[in-house]
This record gives C-alpha cells, sequence and structure tokens, in this order.
C-alpha cells in the first residue's frame, strides 16, 4: 500500500517485527489516515488509545530521542545523519505511540510483549528518562492487553462511531436492576447485540473488560448518566 498522504509522517521506517517488510497499516478513530503499525499488539493500543474517553488524539512513531544527549529529532535519520564522522555516537530510541489528551497532557507510550521487555531499559532507564526532559512515558505489554481484553477492544472498536439508538436508552431505563446479563437483555428486552456495543461505548452500560470475552454471560452495570472510565483500559 502507498502511504497516506492524510496520515501523520513517521520517525523512521516502520517494519514488521524481525522482517524487512513494511509493517501493516490500518484505521483507527483519533489518528490521521492509515497508520503504519509493527505488530497485532501495537494494533491493540491503538484501538485500545481510540476507545479510551480520556485520549484526544494520537500518532505512531512521532520522533526520535537520542538518550544519551536528551535531544529530540522529527526523524531518525537526521539524528544518524548530524553525527556520521564524528566520534560521538548517539543512542537513537523511537516511542511506538505519542497521547495527547483531553485535559492537555501528553504521553509517549511502548508497547512491547513481555517476553521482549529489558527491565533495565523500559522499567527503570526510560520512564527516568522521559521525567528527564519533561514527558510522561509509560510502557503497554501483553499482560495489560491480553487476549481476552484484545478480543473485547476489536469487538468494540467496531462500532466505535455509533452512538446508542433512541430504542436502546428507553429499553435501558426500563429495566429493573442496576445489573444485568447481556444475554438478558438481547432475550428478554430484544436489544441486539451491536446495539448494546453501543450502549457500552457511550457508558449507558459498563462492563469489566478484562475478566472474560463480551458474550451474552456478561454482566453489565446499567448508568442512567453514563460512565465511561470502565474503557479505560492502558494506564495514562
Amino acid at each position: 500500500m502507498k502511504k497516506d498522504p492524510k496520515s501523520h509522517p513517521t520517525s523512521r521506517i516502520v517494519r514488521k517485527a524481525g522482517q524487512k517488510k513494511r509493517a501493516n497499516y490500518v484505521s483507527a478513530p483519533k489518528c490521521a489516515g492509515y497508520i503504519q503499525l509493527e505488530s497485532t499488539l501495537e494494533a491493540t493500543t491503538a484501538f485500545a488509545l481510540a476507545l479510551d474517553p480520556r485520549v484526544a488524539s494520537f500518532r505512531p512513531q512521532p520522533c526520535t530521542y537520542d538518550l544519551l544527549s536528551g535531544r529530540s529529532y522529527a526523524k531518525k535519520e537526521n539524528l544518524i545523519d548530524e553525527f556520521v564522522g564524528k566520534r560521538y555516537r548517539p543512542k537513537p530510541y523511537t516511542p511506538d505511540f505519542l497521547v495527547r489528551m483531553r485535559d492537555g497532557r501528553a504521553a509517549f507510550v511502548e508497547t512491547k510483549a513481555e517476553r521482549w521487555v529489558n527491565e533495565d531499559l523500559h522499567r527503570d532507564f526510560l520512564p527516568k528518562f522521559f521525567k528527564s526532559v519533561g514527558h510522561h512515558w509509560t510502557l503497554i505489554t501483553d499482560e495489560t492487553l491480553t487476549e481476552i481484553v484484545a478480543h473485547n477492544v476489536r469487538t468494540l472498536k467496531a462500532v466505535i462511531d455509533r452512538p446508542p439508538t433512541k430504542k436502546t436508552l428507553e429499553v435501558l431505563a426500563e429495566v429493573p436492576t442496576e445489573s444485568v446479563r447481556l444475554g438478558q437483555l438481547i432475550s428478554e428486552f430484544d436489544l441486539g447485540s451491536d446495539e448494546l456495543l453501543c450502549a457500552i461505548l457511550s457508558g449507558f452500560l459498563a462492563v469489566d473488560l478484562f475478566s472474560r470475552r463480551l458474550g451474552p454471560a456478561s454482566f453489565a452495570s446499567l448508568n442512567p448518566t453514563p460512565k465511561t472510565n470502565h474503557l479505560e483500559i492502558i494506564e495514562l
């Protein structure tokens, strides 16, 4: 696929992990155009950011830092070129995402499978490094974005641009209990599964996205006043 002119430029060439192939392109709300991602875990992170009500926008591979000097560069190649032929050897690092929050905060996010996490680098050095240059940095692994969470995130992402219908809100207002199984809402109240997903996204239903895959057996809490904190999957 050709590079999408609507997407933000990446700081370096994005390739599939361990391969000299261009990465896959996906589309995610809150991020311009089609974005280049290196793994399924990165794609799940992007979708989780798209669902998160705290997130205003995000972009992949936003810039490259020299971990020795603390300087940032729009392109990794700019950092490398600056010191070609010189004794100084920079240590480049490119975060996976830059996330801008609705409250004005910003955070860099790194996504990595737990088996590839370097304790000294990812859990000790990088958080301190970014704090020293005035930024927040967080690590997301497959211990947070488990198979269950990934399934639920991708299920909800399919209806992300759809608000709940008037019928859905009227039916939920008539449910006599504070919590109910999704299957009961389907069988007894004649709501479709997509309608329930839209209600979960809008906060009229709250579910636990970590413990089990969304399905008829899932319990949901009813919120007359919508609350969306159950969609805050990533620590930001």
